[in-house]
């Protein structure tokens, strides 16, 4: 706890400093500030801290609880126990009694609620752990409410979490965005109590527990949810069609399975703009295709047929993700592009087949605007062509004698995630010949390759070989995995 609080109080001492100095010399009285700022110990600060005004320590403190920025969910923040999440409100009342006064009554610390459930909170029953949450919630006096639930692993082990569920269910009213690790059981309290009473909540990201057995639920209690934004959940599904009212302000959908046709998603949600899912109702016949207007980012995985499905004149980002080896078809890429009209700036493909390089070809000369590119292979045998045909493909230097003209001008972002670690000289050439450029090329157009990324290894390969490039400026990273987002 000590630890804990100085931290805290280290943030805090910073933080006035700045704003200190910052007020001092708007009123022009730098060296005075300089004489505080500059000379005094954390213990010395008591003083002059319970002479300044409330609302600049309302500020202070406002900062000093800013969440993490690095991370788009809570739950990736806190299991990298990241230490930019910021302070704890709590923390902060257990500084000093005038501390505890001004965050106690500053409700709008108390708006970011996270939650982690522990085997101390099952045994006492979660009633420490209830009484907690109402007295955060009763602090943020009717604000609108961000709160993240989560075991300290990857399980509740069994133990379900639903008193805390019950608690917060009640205050549904307040929601905005929620960032939930569930069991069944608490799905289904939502589905009971919230239905109908969430329509200020904008954000919901939603995993289902790995000791959850049964036939998966639907996600019944955003039936209603006129204000949802983004929605993203795995081993769900969705309300059924018929029974749910759309939602017209959702441009972001994430989905593992489960949301019905593609016909009907698009009447539920006319404004998408970013969908990336792994399971759908229908089949390759589902003709005509359905138009999305506004979709701007397509990730398909698990998948094919859907391809067929799809017509996004709007399309900029798009990729297809370990596709069905009976299904896939390089024509079928090309229907899309056409049949949309599309100007794509991102493009990402990962096969456990042997490529087409002819086809891949063929298909990158449509895609002169390309600037993010991802080639990935679950496929080991397929060594030749990932290590030497396709780099070499890519490479201006070698291309630059095709009639046919240099492939992705514009490539900027190349990332290749390989069964087997990249060792060659034709991957080396490339990378240096889009960095550098090629003699009687430069100056027409073709954009600096900025950064390589790499699968993840114990040995960076490439980088020794790419020293003098990397300290111009090129970003090599080994950081890839195969469940990465992509874009």
């Amino acid at each position: 706890m000590y630890t804990t609080i100085q931290a805290a109080l280290t943030s805090i001492f910073s933080l006035l400093a700045s704003a200190l100095w910052q007020a001092m010399e708007r009123l022009g009285r730098g060296g005075v500030t300089y004489a505080i700022v500059g000379s005094l110990s954390p213990i010395k600060w008591f003083t002059p801290i319970q002479e300044l005004p409330v609302e600049l320590l309302h500020h202070i403190f406002l900062l000093a609880c800013v969440p993490c920025q690095r991370h788009s969910r809570p739950l990736e923040c806190m299991r990298a126990r990241c230490e930019g999440g910021g302070t704890s409100s709590l923390v902060l009342g257990r500084v000093c009694r005038d501390w505890r006064n001004v965050a106690w009554g500053l409700p709008d610390l108390w708006q970011r609620l996270d939650i982690i459930v522990t085997k101390t909170d099952h045994e006492d029953g979660f009633s420490r752990k209830v009484q907690l949450i109402k007295e955060w919630i009763q602090r943020a006096q009717g604000r609108l409410l961000t709160i993240s639930v989560q075991p300290p692993g990857k399980t509740y082990g069994g133990h379900s979490p639903h008193p805390i569920f019950d608690c917060l269910a009640l205050h549904s009213m307040q929601w905005k965005d929620l960032y939930l690790h569930t069991p069944d059981d608490c799905i289904q309290i939502l589905n009971s109590a919230a239905r109908g009473r969430v329509p200020c909540l904008e954000t919901l990201y939603v995993e289902r527990d790995r000791g959850a057995r049964r036939s998966k639920p639907p996600l019944d209690f955003i039936a209603d949810a006129p204000s949802l934004q983004v929605l993203d959940y795995s081993e769900y599904h969705l309300p059924r069609a018929g029974t749910r009212n759309s939602w017209p302000r959702l441009v972001s959908l994430a989905a593992d399975e489960g949301f019905g046709s593609i016909e009907a998603l698009q009447l539920s949600c006319p404004n998408l703009q970013y969908l990336r899912f792994r399971d759908s109702e229908g089949n390759a016949l589902s003709f005509p295709r359905t138009h999305f207007s506004r979709l701007k980012s397509l990730v398909i995985k698990k998948k094919f047929w859907p391809v067929k499905a799809f017509k996004a004149p709007a399309l900029e980002s798009f990729a297809i993700l370990d596709p069905p080896p009976d299904e896939f078809s390089f024509r079928d890429l090309r229907d899309l592009m056409d049949v949309s009209g599309c100007n794509l700036q991102a493009f990402g493909i990962l096969l456990r087949t042997a490529y087409e390089v002819e086809s891949l070809q063929n298909l990158f000369l449509r895609m002169e605007n390309i600037t993010n590119l991802y080639i990935g292979s679950y496929k080991a045998t397929d060594y030749h062509s990932l290590v030497r045909i396709i780099p070499r493909m890519l490479d201006p230097g070698v291309s630059e004698d095709d009639h046919r003209g240099i492939l992705l001008p514009k490539l900027e972002v190349l990332q290749y995630c390989t069964f087997d670690p990249i060792r060659s000289v034709h991957m080396v050439n490339m990378i240096k010949n889009r960095w550098h450029g090629v003699d009687g090329l430069k100056g027409t157009g073709i954009a600096k390759l900025r950064w390589v990324r790499f699968r993840k290894w114990k040995e960076e390969i490439l980088v020794e070989r790419l020293k003098e490039e990397i300290e111009q400026g090129l970003r090599v990273t080994y950081d890839l995995s195969y469940e990465d987002d992509l874009f």
